[in-house]
């Protein structure tokens, strides 16, 4: 197994903040119904014991109805720029 490999990727956003992975995002939103709105995601991550840094992110995300995990992940991409 090289060095590399099982570790997770990470990215940094706006003043280097490291922001969770895209995957650690959508289970912390396992079986939420979509469309969904931000304040919508917020509940599901903190009913499933998400930890700060992902509570974090969704916050940050835009105000409106994500239609499903590749939206949230687009405007996830949109934070790391």
């Amino acid at each position: 197994m090289s060095r590399h490999q099982g570790k997770r990727s990470e990215r940094t956003g706006e003043g280097g903040v490291r922001l969770p992975s895209p995957i650690a995002i959508q289970k912390a939103l396992g079986g939420l119904a979509y469309p969904a709105s931000k304040p919508q995601l917020m509940e599901r991550a903190r009913a499933r014991g998400a930890d700060d840094a992902i509570l974090s992110t969704l916050d940050r995300l835009p105000e409106g109805d994500y239609v499903g995990p590749a939206a949230i992940s687009r405007a996830m991409g949109k934070l790391w720029h």
